[in-house]
């Protein structure tokens, strides 16, 4: 150790070597770009070790489950124990879990970086070897993946031979574009099968921007896909045509806005239903009629109408809304909270109320609020209400599950005398709650909303509420803490020792 040189840093066990890089600002212009070409292959060496090492992790989660029995991995619908273990469903789930946890990764990403890294390991090992020397990127490893699968082993390998000659040079959409003209061309036989696969996955999902805006995702069939944004864009159209001075952009969402939730457009102008006639306002509560095909709008002609005439019939839904009197009355502009998002102003919350047709307020003095129920199991309305405020999404570490579609679970379980209190209760998914069940990973709840989290590995991690009890419209994200595995979370108990819920 001592022959180590001071300014080098000592490499953690596992890994060997040393790599130093000369000052950026006295490179020159060709000794720059051969710093970054040789950069970008360390990224993809380095990649390629972590989907080397992502594997032997899944070799020793198998080896743990192995501990287990078939019926304790049987999860509830989903076929037989011997199916559901056999598949490598657990191996894959429990091993996404530590890594997601161990790196700070969403759920889907560390799902996603397990598989692939099984896939490399086993199937695409020459594409391992390419990401390994620099050749190709993480990028291009996974469209080989992709489109090597579901192929017969000797049909994969040919065609990930030849996909590979083909990969330097391009960018990852040339490259996604030559790959799956090349899989459809030599294999179209395998098309019906792969669009039955993909529209099985089909799903709607929400991603939370800054400024008070999401982002709302749909994986659909490309025909729907392309009829629907068909069918925005000739209404959009149709309202520009009657004047409306909003962007094309702005009218698409805002006419999609109307359609599902039944808010009017604050439009000058709407389209015309089908069997309507030009120029007749469509009746009240009606909304565009579906797109079959791409191409096909959802509406016809546009015909002049009030904003309030054209409302879609909308989706029920409720707004959960954590804002203080004062601001709910006008006399406070204090920010409040939108249960999912996180702060919003005081305004928002306002217009939230006045506009939506089922609005649920939780108030910062709460007094009438039930906390705890003692040994009684069932949970109170209200109760579940705080929850699903505080919790925000699955308690899992990365886990982005909603709290609305996960299930209320006892920290400490009600049949070993656990209470049915907010310090004893916290949202799961039924993923995720499958693995706590099973004793594969261990949960401690040392303060109220303060879950701590042992590992099958035996790491522990915390995870805090989405509303932090110090400070109600705080944190707009569940933060998880790796902490030392010996500690067993007494710091963390002192540190929330006092801490008054927020009502």
């Amino acid at each position: 150790m001592s022959d180590v040189p001071a300014d080098v840093t000592v490499l953690p066990a596992g890994l060997m070597g040393m790599l130093s890089l000369q000052e950026p600002a006295g490179l020159g212009q060709e000794a720059a770009l051969q710093v970054l070409e040789r950069l970008g292959a360390v990224v993809s060496w380095a990649q390629a070790q972590q989907a080397r090492t992502v594997h032997r992790l899944m070799e020793l989660t198998a080896a743990n489950l192995g501990r287990y029995p078939d019926s304790d991995l049987a999860m509830p619908g989903s076929g037989t124990s011997a199916e559901v273990q056999g598949s490598g469903e657990w191996v894959l789930r429990a091993t996404a879990a530590e890594v997601g946890a161990l790196l700070g990764l969403t759920g889907l990403a560390a799902q996603r970086l397990v598989s692939d890294s099984e896939q490399l390991s086993t199937r695409c090992t020459e594409t391992l070897s390419e990401l390994e020397r620099g050749v190709i990127d993480y990028r291009r490893a996974r469209t080989v993946i992709e489109q090597t699968g579901g192929l017969r082993p000797e049909d994969g390998k040919l065609l990930e031979a030849r996909l590979l000659h083909l990969a330097p040079g391009k960018t990852g959409p040339q490259f996604d574009r030559t790959a799956r003209r090349m899989r459809e061309g030599i294999f179209p036989e395998t098309i019906p099968e792969r669009h039955r696969t993909a529209h099985e996955e089909r799903r709607v999902w929400v991603e939370d921007l800054p400024d008070g805006i999401g982002v709302l995702s749909a994986f659909l069939p490309a025909a729907a896909a392309h009829g629907i944004f068909n069918g925005l864009t000739s209404c959009a159209r149709g309202e520009q045509a009657a004047g409306d001075g909003r962007t094309l952009d702005q009218l698409r969402a805002d006419v999609l806005v109307s359609a599902l939730t039944g808010q009017p457009t604050r439009s000058v102008a709407a389209p015309a239903m089908p069997g309507t006639e030009r120029g007749t306002p469509p009746r009240k509560g009606s909304a565009p009629a579906p797109a079959g095909q791409a191409g096909q709008g959802l509406g016809s002609a546009p015909a002049p109408v009030t904003e309030q005439e054209w409302a879609g019939p909308g989706l029920r839904a409720e707004v959960m809304v954590l804002i203080s009197a004062e601001s709910l009355l006008g006399l406070s502009d204090a920010p409040a909270e939108l249960n999912g998002y996180g702060p919003v102003g005081a305004d928002v919350a306002r217009e939230l109320l006045r506009n939506t047709g089922r609005w649920t307020g939780l108030l910062q003095d709460g007094e009438g609020e039930i906390l705890a129920v003692g040994r009684q199991r069932r949970i109170p309305q209200a109760l579940k209400r705080w929850l699903q405020a505080r919790d925000g999404t699955c308690r899992f570490p990365g886990c982005g599950v909603a709290a609305a579609n996960c299930e209320i679970d006892h920290t400490v379980p009600w049949a070993e005398g656990g209470s049915t209190g907010h310090g004893n209760l916290a949202h799961l998914c039924r993923k995720h709650h499958r693995l706590k069940t099973v004793g594969l990973w261990k949960a401690r709840q040392p303060a109220p909303g303060l879950i701590e989290w042992t590992s099958p590995m035996g790491r522990v991690y915390q995870t805090q509420a989405y509303l932090h009890g110090r400070d109600f419209a705080g944190s707009a994200s569940i933060e998880t803490h790796l902490i030392d595995s010996d500690a067993k979370g007494d710091k963390a108990e002192q540190a929330w020792a006092g801490t008054p819920p927020p009502f």
